[in-house]
């Protein structure tokens, strides 16, 4: 995978991610990915994530290939 994508979530929030990888299961968090950029840092701040990111397909509106 390991490309850039723009992500529209519901809660609003805007941000490019580098994709590790999609999982399709009922009950775990759908897309992995490395927060690149956000429009909330806020909620990132003090978060050391080191694996990353992930979202539930539930809370995704769009995903498109970054420019």
């Amino acid at each position: 995978m390991n490309e850039l994508v723009s992500i529209e979530t519901t809660d609003g929030e805007h941000l490019i991610a580098k994709v590790i990888s999609v999982f399709d299961g009922e009950y775990n968090a759908d897309l992995f990915y490395e927060l690149v950029s956000t429009s909330t840092p806020d909620a990132y701040s003090g978060n050391d994530q080191i694996g990353g990111y992930s979202l539930l397909r539930s809370e995704i509106i769009s995903v498109k290939a970054s420019q």
